[in-house]
């Protein structure tokens, strides 16, 4: 049985697609939206990297998914498994010449498309690296990191302690992620990595910023549902995929997404 008041605890819908556990929804760092830099803003030219890393979870032994975030001097990044036999979805934000969010699933042959307002002139980012929590300072893979600590009472019953580790030089970039949650109650511990394992200061691959053709155009609901039943019929065999009923809190937050998705389609260029 889910643990009560989960659904409250989310500030993003998409979480529900695969989150074993209550440490992947808390922490709202999951694998489909671990390490990004933010949203693609206008800004000036900044140092373009590829990162690789393992993302792990204590209460999934089995899991140690291989993720990349690449990031083009534009501001353009993309992110998503090493594997790309993987059922993990992909995610191109693109800066310009069209600003636009495209996330991709592989395996169902599927896309969603959404688009932002043109830019307004060049904007810089906010150094958001120094603030409250801040632990110390650090080198990860030849890259300066801030080692920022957060804190927070999720309920009477579970703490759950965050360590980030972002990069000034590579847009305040999370390098490293380590979050753990306590249950007060009976002592037990859970943690969620990100761990890096390389960091190459180049331009990305062309093919990371490719958007396949032919694949089905879906708005977030009908897509996240395909990614759940798939990543079902993996776990438990097609029979459970047909029969798999999402839960409320996913069909309501999903309904919001789709709200977003079709209000920004009037940016989509003619």
């Amino acid at each position: 049985m889910r643990r009560r008041s989960i659904s409250s605890r989310i500030s993003n819908p998409r979480a529900w697609v695969a989150a074993p556990t209550l440490l992947t929804i808390v922490v709202g760092v999951t694998y489909l939206i671990a390490f990004r830099p933010g949203r693609v803003r206008a800004q000036g030219p900044r140092q373009p990297f590829v990162l690789e890393y393992i993302h792990q979870n204590s209460a999934v032994p089995t899991l140690s998914d291989h993720l990349y975030l690449a990031v083009r001097s534009d501001g353009s990044t993309a992110k998503g498994p090493i594997n790309p036999q993987s059922n993990i979805s992909r995610a191109i934000k693109f800066a310009s010449p069209v600003r636009m969010t495209v996330e991709i699933h592989d395996p169902t042959k599927t896309i969603s498309t959404s688009y932002l307002a043109p830019a307004k002139g060049d904007r810089t980012v906010p150094d958001q690296c120094a603030q409250s929590g801040v632990m110390g300072e650090e080198v990860l893979l030849g890259a300066r990191a801030f080692h920022v600590r957060t804190i927070s009472q999720q309920d009477a019953n579970h703490t759950v302690t965050v360590d980030t580790w972002r990069a000034k030089d590579l847009g305040c970039v999370n390098l490293k992620t380590v979050a753990v949650i306590k249950n007060n109650a009976t002592g037990s511990v859970e943690t969620d990595e990100k761990i890096p394992v390389s960091l190459q200061l180049i331009e990305p691959p062309t093919r990371m910023f490719e958007v396949p053709q032919g694949y089905a155009e879906l708005p977030p609901s009908q897509y996240l549902e395909g990614i759940s039943r798939s990543s079902v019929s993996l776990r438990e065999g097609a029979a459970a995929a047909a029969a798999h009923q999402l839960p409320e809190g996913a069909k309501n937050g999903w309904q919001v997404l789709d709200q977003k998705y079709y209000a920004s389609q009037r940016y989509k260029p003619k």
